[in-house]
């Protein structure tokens, strides 16, 4: 594992919790970077890193704030996907 890859593995955690909001999905367009996002993520070190529940842990987190980010993600739970 890298410096480069330790430093990223939190980054796509958060496309991995929030990736559904609009202008997110960049990465899709990029399969190189999703197939070794996609191995970071499976890596024992970055499986260990955060509890399986980290994605609603964060959300919950975001949510208290009201933020620029949680009243964006607020409103994507509110407008029906496309």
């Amino acid at each position: 594992m890298s410096l480069v890859a330790a430093a990223f593995a939190p980054v796509f955690r958060y496309f991995d919790a929030f990736g559904h909001l609009d202008g997110l999905a960049f990465l899709d367009s990029m399969p190189r970077l999703s197939q070794w996002r996609a191995a970071l993520r499976e890596r024992p070190a970055v499986r260990a890193a955060v509890s399986p529940n980290y994605p609603a842990l964060l959300r919950a987190f975001l949510l208290a704030k009201d933020s620029a980010l949680s009243r964006r993600y607020l409103s994507s739970l509110s407008v029906p996907s496309k």
